[in-house]
């Protein structure tokens, strides 16, 4: 999950406005998987709290999450 995740951040992350809006069928062909363990695995991100969605999907249009980057450094810290 963690590859996965520093993976779309490298690839497709807006570092200016804190924003990741990628469509799921472009994040299941960067992984190499199918949209429904994209589905999966950003949902677990979001129970992290690593990942907040700042403006939910709507008719053909990409959901916008948000990283918290505190969480993360937090949960990455030993």
């Amino acid at each position: 999950l963690t590859l996965r995740f520093i993976t779309l951040i490298v690839a497709r992350y807006n570092w200016q406005g804190n924003e990741l809006a990628v469509g799921q069928r472009e994040i299941a062909a960067l992984w190499g998987v199918d949209e429904r363990t994209v589905k999966r695995d950003l949902a677990r991100l979001r129970a992290l709290g690593w990942i907040e969605v700042r403006r939910p999907a709507a008719r053909g249009r990409v959901a916008v999450h948000g990283l918290a980057i505190d969480r993360i450094l937090g949960a990455t810290s030993a």
